[in-house]
């Protein structure tokens, strides 16, 4: 089955609304959001998560990704090192940014020389 948009642009008519996930919502009935990142896609699922901007785990206080964030990653990626490697990428480059007094090789090697 071909679950590709149409010609048009229109969505199959194999999929419907109720096919999509049901999030949690947060207090204000929004998507809850992963790491505070707009990702509606994926759910709340840690206490392990940045304080920005120190980059530090909310969760433990060691640095994020602290060693338990590292492990619940793996297991929500499914072991898939590309797709986890993308998502902390994107942390990798605001936390450049927000600290840009370490050494770029001990930010890279933190936030994706883990991922294999």
């Amino acid at each position: 089955m071909n679950d590709r948009p149409e010609a048009g642009g229109t969505r199959p008519a194999s999929l419907t609304p109720d096919d999509q996930p049901a999030w949690p919502a947060s207090p204000a009935g929004e998507p809850a959001l992963l790491d505070g990142f707009a990702d509606a896609r994926r759910p709340v699922l840690s206490v392990h998560v940045p304080a920005l901007p120190s980059w530090l785990c909310d969760g433990c206080g060691d640095l994020w990704p602290c060693p338990n964030r590292k492990l619940e990653l793996h297991t929500e990626f499914g072991g898939e090192p590309v797709p986890l490697a993308l998502y902390l990428a994107a942390h990798f480059v605001r936390a450049a940014q927000d600290l840009a007094g370490l050494p770029a090789g001990s930010l890279h090697r933190r936030f994706l020389g883990w991922v294999r």
